[in-house]
């Protein structure tokens, strides 16, 4: 009798959502020119800007890339200067400012924290210079268009958080013996929302 109960709730739930309209059928259509000319894709993460337009963010080619686009898309290297340096950018995380894309990734070169943003020209800094820091990077950015990361400190095997306002950037640690696998969110007060898989393997929430 519960069994059956428990199906026909069910049913009755799927019937909702469905007549709701918020969950649809769909044929999914697959664009293949995004990026071509060899290895391009690699860590690749999707945001909408407040134009409309999807932005992706990727390493292609070994340079850390952003291509723009809905249908037709255009692609741009997001740091021209690190190919000077002989940056090599992996773990790329994206957030977008309106339609200011902010890109955080971890440079297997110095093993350091970086973040590039574009407002009229692309520009990127280093934001955690402690070696072996970066992977696993999740960005975000507040209501003022501030970007924060979580990511993970390898040599310290810990959770790391940096976050940036007026004075420049602000690092701490979250929690220890953990790191990998993060996420984060920012509310519209301003407040860090993060889950994380931790050394006990459980999913954890820090605030």
């Amino acid at each position: 009798m519960l069994r059956r109960s428990i199906f026909r709730l069910s049913l009755y739930l799927l019937f909702v959502v469905l007549a709701s309209g918020t969950a649809q059928a769909r044929t999914w259509q697959y664009e293949y020119a995004v990026s071509s000319g060899g290895v391009a894709g690699l860590w690749a993460s999707i945001k909408r800007d407040s134009s409309g337009n999807l932005r992706v963010a990727y390493v292609g080619h070994g340079k850390l890339m952003c291509a723009t686009g809905s249908g037709s898309w255009s692609t741009e290297v997001a740091n021209s200067s690190g190919i000077t340096n002989g940056e090599a950018p992996q773990w790329t995380s994206l957030a977008v400012a309106g339609t200011t894309p902010h890109i955080s990734y971890y440079d297997a070169r110095t093993k350091t924290l970086k973040h590039a943003w574009k407002s009229t020209e692309w520009q990127s800094e280093t934001v955690d210079s402690t070696e072996g820091v970066g992977k696993y990077s999740c960005i975000a950015v507040d209501g003022s268009g501030y970007p924060a990361i979580v990511y993970y400190d390898e040599a310290g095997d810990a959770l790391n958080y940096a976050y940036r306002d007026g004075s420049g950037w602000h690092l701490s640690t979250i929690a220890t013996g953990c790191g990998r696998y993060s996420a984060l969110a920012i509310d519209g007060s301003g407040n860090a929302h993060v889950a994380y898989y931790d050394s006990t393997e459980v999913l954890k929430y820090a605030k």
